[in-house]
């Protein structure tokens, strides 16, 4: 093999080296939203982190019994950041919501509507399993 035809052969490698790092530095460049959400003391806790390069705005959080419904509003504490909420680069944010409706719901995603139109989702957040008999309980004050 002569020194023209293994030059050539190098340069082609470096060249799809650096065509796969810029596209993976591309897919990086924006806003990288991730959900996560937990039970704390009877209170729905969203933490949002955006691992982006860019800042993203929150426009609305809610959940849904399954990947294809459409999301409810979730009613917020007075305790917890309002919406529409800028989460710069590199952020952590906290949201507190009460659980939507817990005897009649065992689990839900929870969603975020994001300012660029793309939609962040949480992994399935198990909720405490109210009976009939705990709910009336709880209506009477026993």
């Amino acid at each position: 093999m002569s020194e023209p035809n293994v030059l050539s052969i190098i340069a082609i490698g470096m060249s799809g080296a650096s065509l796969f790092w810029q596209a993976l530095t591309w897919t990086r460049s924006g806003p990288v939203v991730r959900l996560h959400a937990f039970l704390v003391n009877s209170d729905l806790t969203i933490t949002a982190s955006n691992s982006g390069r860019a800042p993203v705005t929150i426009v609305d959080i809610g959940y849904a019994r399954s990947a294809r419904a459409r999301p409810q509003p979730l009613k917020f504490s007075k305790k917890s950041e309002k919406l529409p909420f800028r989460l710069e680069a590199g952020d952590t944010v906290s949201f507190v919501a009460e659980p939507p409706g817990a005897h009649r719901v065992r689990s839900v995603k929870v969603f975020a509507t994001l300012g660029n139109g793309r939609r962040a989702a949480s992994k399935t957040v198990k909720l405490p399993h109210w009976t009939l008999m705990d709910r009336l309980l709880e209506l009477f004050g026993v």
